[in-house]
């Protein structure tokens, strides 16, 4: 019975033990909600915006950022221009976040939490202060870092995302990536070289056209997209400085090189090469050097477009609101309305009666469209005749206000069923249009007002 007792004390001792280091712990924690915890801005005394210096020494291996002015460099292991929004996204993730644990006092035995010879420390200078953070171990749900001001002592913990964001990062991780800086605006000319040949577009007067490889109006919403992506080139991830073996990248033979002239005459190239390994990212360098990066294969989908992606398919640039009459006359119908006022009036056939202003709105709109691929340029007369264009199966001819007509001459129906087109706008260029436009260009539009039958 006594060896009973004896061993449930023994017992009782082990868990009061346990409930000891639990209670140290528990009333350790502030009492304050964990949204109302000290950020570790607080706890170090210095915001992410006032660091100037941040040293990160791993083992025996240090990164050093220098701040100056607004813009960040590295300075060890390799001199060469820092990533100022990692940089500074580093620091906020670190800086602007809240502890959820503090020790009030110092732990008399450090190695515990591996703070008695850290692996990893953070130096940070900056408000004319410098603040030396070392790193120890992880708490056991591996979601924080115990963390100690060397010069104070305290110990807290700092969110394992946040930390490694910045520990866990090589100097090329902090390099920046810039590849193009340019302002949009200032962009005069973009070439595309590939191997199957050359595209090159212009801007004059805010709007694009291609000179080569034919002379013809650009699409503006694809050409401002490769303007945009040129203005702010940016790669994902460094791969090389300085690189000499391009064949490794596929940049001895780019399969893409872009060269944008900017007004005053700067020159700007770009050269992309081959597919990274994963599949989601192509290697670019400047051709003015051999820093060799990841960019985002999307981003390269963007660049590498063709003539028929390039080329405007507006087969009548026309102002809508500017429209005063219309006609359509195909081998079904024939039907002509003008405008009076905010009125369409027929022309013919019930001359003199209101035509549905929303039908005449929506032919109008069908027909000023833009096609929905392009076809040919220059085509002989044996070609037009075989695209039906000799002898149009419809007409659409529009007048415009202060005078003028364009014409839209639809022809005959594709192997892909959709519409041969040609109009006043398009040059001597075939396009083609779904047959849905076609079928309600050669609907007459109902009467105003009039009864269904």
């Amino acid at each position: 019975m006594a060896r009973l007792r004896t061993h449930s004390v023994w017992i009782a001792v082990g868990i009061l033990a346990v409930l000891a280091v639990w209670l140290y712990f528990d009333l350790k924690r502030p009492t304050r909600e964990p949204d109302e915890n000290p950020k570790i801005a607080e706890i170090v005394g210095m915001k992410a915006d006032e660091v100037t210096r941040v040293e990160v020494a791993t083992g025996d291996k240090t990164i050093a950022l220098v701040k100056s002015a607004a813009s960040w460099s590295i300075e060890q292991p390799v001199k060469a221009p820092a990533d100022a929004e990692a940089v500074k996204r580093a620091l906020d993730d670190i800086l602007d976040q809240s502890t959820d644990y503090i020790m009030e006092k110092a732990p008399a035995d450090l190695s515990r939490w591996g703070l008695a010879k850290p692996t990893k420390t953070v130096a940070l200078s900056g408000a004319g202060k410098r603040v030396l953070l070392q790193i120890g171990n992880q708490d056991p749900a591996k979601s924080s870092y115990f963390t100690r001001l060397a010069e104070g002592g305290k110990v807290f913990l700092v969110g394992s995302y946040a930390l490694e964001g910045l520990t866990n990062k090589s100097a090329d991780d902090f390099r920046d990536k810039t590849i193009l800086s340019i302002a949009r605006d200032t962009i005069e000319q973009i070439r595309l070289r590939k191997d199957r040949g050359t595209i090159t577009l212009v801007r004059a007067g805010g709007k694009w056209s291609l000179t080569e490889p034919a002379r013809v109006p650009a699409d503006e919403f694809a050409a401002d997209g490769i303007a945009d992506v040129l203005a702010t080139l940016k790669g994902e991830k460094f791969v090389a400085a300085d690189a000499t073996d391009l064949a490794k990248y596929g940049l001895d033979k780019p399969r893409l090189i872009v060269e944008v002239q900017a007004k005053g005459g700067a020159q700007y190239g770009v050269r992309i090469g081959k597919e990274a390994p994963g599949g989601t990212a192509v290697y670019a360098a400047r051709t003015s050097n051999g820093n060799v990066l990841e960019v985002a294969k999307s981003t390269f989908d963007t660049l590498n477009k063709g003539t028929s992606d390039l080329r405007s398919r507006k087969v009548l640039d026309v102002e809508t609101d500017r429209v005063e009459r219309i006609a359509v006359v195909s081998r079904k119908v024939r039907w002509e309305a003008r405008k009076s006022g905010s009125d369409w009036i027929f022309v013919e056939p019930n001359a003199g009666k209101k035509a549905d202003g929303i039908d005449v709105d929506n032919i109008i709109l069908d027909a000023t469209a833009s096609a929905d691929r392009w076809v040919a340029d220059n085509p002989s007369e044996a070609d037009l005749a075989k695209y039906g264009l000799l002898k149009p199966e419809t007409t659409v001819t529009l007048t415009i206000k202060g005078g003028g007509a364009k014409k839209l001459e639809i022809g005959r129906k594709s192997s892909q069923s959709d519409y041969f087109v040609r109009g006043t706008d398009t040059g001597n260029s075939v396009f083609a249009i779904g047959s849905y436009v076609v079928d309600r260009l050669q609907n007459v539009p109902k009467v105003e007002n009039a009864k269904p039958k």
